[in-house]
This record gives structure tokens, sequence and C-alpha cells, in this order.
């Protein structure tokens, strides 16, 4: 059971650790122009989601696991907008993310035998769009052949942050569990693989 919440606990630990180096990779860099902030906006929507598919609105374990990524990713996108000099682009968006996340919650704590009963539905948009998120980022890469503002050490703690993730949720044998986890890990490898290389 020790191993078991260790396990559990990766998502959180490795998720926000890994979204603060990309914000300080970020922060660093002059080029983004190997950035998408499309995987990050991908990665917001996959941690709402995920956050639903775990089922467990009162474990602490839940919000490191994706509320505080999601909101670290909120901060990168508004940074890449800054890099930009797009402070329209910022309001918009962090108005929007307010509504939503905000409609969110209250949606979850007012209904929670609702959510409860569509968690694995809802895990299947998880399944789906979290390897998305890091294959548009992958493709980024590809079509800008460098990783100018990509966080080679962050893509490596989210591949550890996504086996992690398999066991928070805790349904160990849903199709839907093993394509968020492990097809997107297999995704972060490729990204690292390409950083180190190229």
């Amino acid at each position: 059971m020790r191993g078991k919440n260790i396990l559990s606990s990766l998502p959180g630990i490795c998720f926000t650790t890994s979204d603060i180096m990309a914000l300080v990779k970020l922060y660093q860099s002059k080029n983004v122009s190997s950035f998408s902030p499309d995987t990050a906006l991908v990665f917001i929507l996959t941690n709402f989601a995920g956050f639903i598919f775990a089922n467990k609105p009162n474990n602490i374990y839940t919000y490191l696991g994706f509320m505080l990524p999601a909101l670290i990713d909120t901060l990168i996108i508004c940074l890449y907008y800054y890099k930009l000099d797009q402070w329209s682009s910022i309001y918009i968006f962090l108005l929007g993310i307010t509504i939503w996340t905000t409609m969110f919650f209250w949606y979850v704590f007012t209904f929670p035998n609702t959510v409860s009963k569509y968690s694995n539905s809802v895990g299947m948009i998880s399944g789906i769009i979290n390897p998305l998120g890091v294959f548009l980022q992958l493709i980024k890469i590809y079509k800008t052949n460098a990783c100018h503002g990509v966080s080679i050490v962050s893509w490596r703690l989210q591949l550890i942050g996504n086996i992690g993730l398999y066991f928070l949720t805790g349904k160990l044998t849903n199709i839907f569990n093993i394509t968020q986890s492990f097809l997107t890990a297999f995704l972060n490898l490729l990204i690292i693989l390409k950083c180190a290389t190229g």
C-alpha cells in the first residue's frame, strides 16, 4: 500500500516540478519558436478531465496531480504570450480560464453524483487529449528541428509523472488510463530523444 501511495504522489511531484522547470526555461529563452502553447492548453484540459476521471475530489494527491499543474500551465501560456508581447491574448486567456475553472468546480461540488457517474466517460477525453498534447509539442519540435524554449528535464519529469498517473487514478485495467499514462510517456520519450540528439 505504501508503494502505491508513493507512485500515486509522483504525478503531483513530477508534473508540478516539470511545469516549473518549463516555466523557468521559457522565461530564460530568448527564442521560443519550438515551444507549443497548444500543448500547455491541452494539458490544462487534460488535468481538468483527469480530475474528474480520478473521481477523488477530496484527495490532496488529486489536487497536486491535476490542479496545481493546470495552474502552472496557465502561467506558462501567459508567459509565452508575454514573450511575444501579445497582451490581448493574455487577457482573453485569463478571463476564459477563470470562468471555466469557476464553472468547473461549481459543477463538481454541486452535482457530485453526476460527476461520479460519468467519470469513466470523461476518462476517455483524458486518454485521448493527453497524448495529443504531447504529440503537438513533438510536431512543433520536428517542424522547427530544434528545442528552443523547450526543457528536456521537464519532459523527463513528465515521463515519470505519466507512469505515476497510471496508479493515481486507481483504474489499472481501464484502456483510457493506459493511453493517458503509457502512450503519453512513450511520446515524452520521443521528445527527450529528439532534444537530446538534435
